[in-house]
């Protein structure tokens, strides 16, 4: 995959544009992501792919976009939920008086299980398939 645009800190890259959801990914996830938007593409659900890129400073502008133009917005990080990008996200859609359908991933208060990459994402639910299952199971709810 061929990165969209250089790389600015503070600017998202927009990998691919939809209106059905918006994942939002930063750091090591982006690989699953990338791969979670192919299968979601497949079954003709469109994908806005948000590589942040870094959290601080963040692109709120192109955030908000993701958010009042998707259906439903995703954050995918290897974090707690508790000071990490789902946190980052709704402080961004407070301050802007912005509301969104919302599908956090995010380690569930517990450190990762030490273990090989693949089988980590596996354990975590953070492979491709379980990330597009799950956001095709939050879509058609």
């Amino acid at each position: 995959m061929e990165h969209q645009s250089d790389f600015e800190i503070g600017k998202a890259e927009v990998v691919s544009d939809g209106s059905d959801v918006a994942i939002l990914v930063y750091g090591m996830l982006f690989r699953e992501a990338y791969r979670a938007t192919e299968v979601l593409h497949a079954e003709n659900i469109s994908v806005r792919l948000l590589n942040l890129r870094s959290v601080w400073p963040i692109d709120e502008k192109e955030i908000i976009r993701a958010v009042q133009s998707c259906r439903l917005v995703v954050t995918l990080e290897d974090h707690f939920a508790v000071g990490g990008l789902y946190t980052i996200l709704c402080e961004i859609l407070t301050r802007n008086q912005v509301t969104g359908n919302i599908l956090p991933f995010y380690l569930d208060n517990h450190w990762f299980k030490p273990a090989l990459l693949d089988d980590v994402l596996e354990y975590e639910g953070f492979t491709a398939v379980q990330i597009a299952n799950k956001i095709k199971t939050t879509l058609y709810r």
